[in-house]
């Protein structure tokens, strides 16, 4: 302890003063109970304020104690002179800051005294103070004549006994109630009952209320009990109450003290004696049952901490302040690969950080160690640490301090962040990746609010509507669009924010920077928080203006192409009437070569009307047969399933149908009032299988020769629609079977 340390402050003032009141009030009553008028008393209360004073606010309060001390003396007009007053205030402040000084530097005192050390220190205290009060007290009274030197020893010793018991009664009534006011379930009736319980027997004994003949020894089962039962803070209350009594009883001349051989003096040296043993005798019990206690509470806490100590899922790691390891856990052997016997007591700096990084964690460990605890303390540090085997990962640390008997303890706290780590390079991996990806995919996208407002787009978004990424990000995705194309969109978007929508598609329109109209694909796709609602929209935009332009541009081709076929095919229709009437030839090819023609325009009217890229089998079988009967489309019977057809091979279609139907018209099912025609097809792996089947009409020959239309059946149909025709002349009726790829 510095010479600093006896040193008052400014903001000790108030201490100061109250100290100073207090200590001259208790004084005055001790110097009214005083043995020898302005001297030794049979109890010096003033002392016990001292010492707990200075135990709680410092040393450097000891002013208050020669201030309240001269001032006692002067108001109660002492005998001694004042240069012998000035003397007994000034070793009264010696007498309490020199034991306290060395305690304080020695020892950490428990202001609940709970320990035996302690009551001990405060004993050990009480008889060095007294010493170092009577010693120059005694003297300057002898010196002065307000004693005579052959009373010395006796004045010595009463003061000595008043002294201690002062200090053996007030001190630990102050420290063990000190803590009152900021734990005040200290207080507990029971305690106070008990006490009053110890107070009346001793006033029952002491003042003779029973015509038993009790004696002091009968007081102490009560009070031991009370010591035992309510420890330090119970039974400081309970020697109060009997000191009380038994300097009442001397006073009166009553009880087991009064009894005994001498006068006045002798009898308040009988009560002081008694007075101080009991209370040194008490106050060493109930801190024997409290230490007690608490050591049976400390096995259980350590069986506990054991437990949780080796059942941690962190190595945890306990060092003293030169770095010895202390204690080493379970999760410590496995993560560090070191058994517990292999790590205690070696340096931990050297079992298990790296060589390169030694000298920096020693010099952290000084620091903490020299009291630089807030650099770590309540943190999480992140460190390269190594096994056993020299193999290095790294860890997570936090660091508590706890400061014990033996001094300071660091325990360490370590989780090995291999994994963490690696998860995190791999995410800082996949975050660079997609932000590479995000900024440099071929399509525009965004990322939009509830309110639709743009929150986040790449370069291509940038290109695609013209805009810097400041003027998106301060718009919304309504803004360069049409307001009356924004109706589905904008219920799509709202049914999507409502977490009713995951993905929606579309294409829109939308005004480019340069005033121009530009369309997009776009795909939208929600995006959950972590509760599970909707946090935001992910859109993806494709453009397809150019892909518009071209459609258009195709669309107009083809028309114009259709066009052009169309009238090409009227004009060979009327050129080959026209060749065939002015050469004569028979009606029936006429008629013939017209169906065939009148059967490619209708099936090239359907191509047209699906821009060439496919047609329906039904409707081919529509335009190509049902002509053939008028008013009678009950006796064409279709059945099939839906059918996409391949230009080439709907023309083929639809020039064997034509066939057909002018071959029943003329010879077959349609040429008798009732006869029917059967049309139905199937698709299995990638082949059209069509029947044509008649029935109703007359009666089937196969053919002599084979015409024409027989002739282009078989041979021309089959190639044609990358297949096969295959005629049957069945009694009944003509059945054909035709197969054609549809892939």
């Amino acid at each position: 302890m510095t010479a600093s340390a006896f040193l008052p402050r400014r903001s000790d003032a108030r201490a100061l003063l109250l100290l100073a009141v207090g200590y001259a009030v208790l004084a005055l009553a001790g110097l009214n109970w005083g043995v020898y008028r302005g001297a030794s008393t049979a109890v010096w209360p003033a002392s016990g304020l001292a010492f707990a004073a200075l135990f709680l606010g410092g040393v450097r309060l000891w002013p208050a104690i020669l201030v309240g001390r001269l001032a006692a003396a002067i108001i109660v007009g002492s005998a001694p002179p004042f240069w012998a007053d000035l003397v007994i205030a000034l070793a009264s402040a010696v007498s309490a800051a020199l034991p306290v000084a060395v305690i304080k530097a020695r020892m950490r005192l428990d202001p609940d005294l709970a320990r035996v050390r302690d009551v001990m220190a405060l004993i050990g205290a009480s008889l060095v103070g007294g010493v170092i009060s009577v010693v120059p007290g005694i003297g300057v009274l002898v010196l002065s004549g307000v004693s005579p030197p052959a009373q010395a020893p006796l004045a010595g010793v009463t003061w000595f006994l008043g002294y201690t018991t002062g200090s053996l009664l007030i001190t630990p009534l102050i420290l063990a109630w000190s803590r009152i006011r900021a734990e005040p379930s200290l207080f507990s009736w029971r305690l106070l009952g008990a006490a009053a319980i110890a107070t009346g027997a001793a006033l029952v004994i002491f003042l003779d209320l029973t015509p038993l003949p009790l004696r002091t020894w009968h007081l102490f089962p009560v009070l031991a009990w009370v010591a035992i039962a309510f420890r330090v803070r119970g039974v400081t209350l309970a020697l109060v109450g009997t000191a009380v009594a038994a300097l009442v009883s001397v006073g009166l001349g009553s009880g087991p003290l009064a009894e005994l051989i001498g006068g006045s003096p002798a009898r308040a040296f009988y009560a002081q004696d008694f007075i101080a043993v009991t209370a040194g005798t008490l106050l060493l019990l109930a801190a024997a049952a409290d230490e007690s206690r608490h050591q049976a509470a400390l096995a259980r806490a350590q069986t506990t901490k054991a437990a949780v100590f080796d059942a941690a899922l962190d190595a945890i790691i306990t060092t003293a302040t030169d770095g010895r390891v202390v204690d080493w856990n379970r999760e410590a052997e496995r993560m560090f690969r070191l058994t517990k016997a292999e790590a205690v007591g070696r340096d931990l700096t050297e079992l298990i950080i790296p060589p390169d990084h030694r000298d920096s964690h020693r010099r952290r460990l000084a620091s903490l160690a020299a009291g630089g605890r807030a650099a770590v303390l309540g943190q999480r540090l992140e460190l390269q640490v190594q096994r056993g085997d020299g193999v290095q990962f790294p860890a997570e640390l936090s660091v508590n301090v706890a400061t014990l008997d033996d001094g300071l303890h660091f325990t360490a706290s370590l989780r090995d962040l291999t994994e963490q780590v690696s998860a995190r390079q791999r995410l800082a991996d996949q975050d660079q990746r997609l932000r590479a990806t995000y900024e440099h995919a071929p399509v525009g996208i965004a990322e939009v609010d509830h309110n639709g407002r743009i929150r986040k787009v790449n370069e291509a978004l940038c290109a695609i509507t013209g805009r810097d990424r400041r003027t998106l990000l301060a718009m919304s995705i309504w803004d360069d669009s049409p307001t009356e194309g924004q109706g589905d969109e904008r219920d799509l978007f709202t049914r999507q924010m409502a977490g009713q929508l995951d993905i929606y598609t579309l294409e829109k329109s939308f005004a480019r920077a340069d005033g121009e109209t530009a369309w997009v694909e776009l795909r939208s796709s929600r995006v959950d928080g972590g509760d599970g609602r909707p946090a935001y929209a992910v859109r993806v935009v494709r453009d397809i203006t150019q892909e518009k332009r071209w459609a258009q541009q195709q669309s107009l081709l083809i028309n114009e192409l259709n066009h052009r076929v169309k009238n090409t095919l009227t004009t060979v229709q009327s050129i080959t009437f026209q060749t065939l009437r002015n050469g004569g030839a028979d009606a029936a090819v006429q008629t013939a070569i017209e169906s065939r023609l009148l059967a490619l325009s209708r099936a090239h009217d359907v191509l047209t009307r699906q821009n060439w890229e496919a047609a329906d089998l039904a409707e081919i079988v529509d335009v190509a047969a049902r002509p053939y009967l008028p008013g009678q489309a009950e006796r064409l019977r279709v059945a099939g399933p839906q059918v996409r057809l391949a230009p080439q091979t709907a023309l083929g279609l639809a020039m064997a149908l034509q066939e057909l139907a002018t071959n029943a018209l003329k010879y077959g099912a349609w040429s008798s009032p009732h006869g029917l025609v059967d049309i139905a097809w199937a698709v299995s792996a990638d082949k059209l299988a069509l029947t044509w089947r008649e029935s109703g009409g007359p009666p089937v020959k196969r053919p002599k020769r084979r015409g024409f239309g027989t002739r282009l059946l078989e041979r021309g149909v089959g190639p044609e629609v990358g297949g096969s025709c295959v005629l049957a002349f069945e009694p009944e009726g003509l059945a054909c079977e035709i197969t054609a790829s549809v892939a």
